[in-house]
């Protein structure tokens, strides 16, 4: 590969990542705006005591370690 298209990989991946990236934030935002204060009360309640905290922080982790729970996830994503 020549030095052109080495440079054209690297300007579109870094494109796409800010693209990526701006998009993410805009969600990120406008989920914000719809729930924020509904959100952080849930998550308040959820994460009160430690231990409760460690619960919430591990199930998420655990189902997407899950093998089962990713495939279904997958299944999910793909058929919409």
């Amino acid at each position: 590969m020549d030095f052109t298209t080495i440079l054209l990989i690297i300007i579109n991946f870094a494109g796409s990542l800010a693209v990526f990236l701006f998009a993410m934030k805009m969600m990120s935002e406008g989920l914000q705006k719809v729930a924020g204060s509904k959100m952080r009360a849930v998550l308040g309640r959820m994460t009160g005591k430690p231990l409760n905290g460690i619960l919430t922080g591990c199930h998420p982790v655990v189902e997407c370690n899950n093998c089962d729970g990713g495939e279904f996830r997958q299944r999910r994503i793909a058929d919409a």
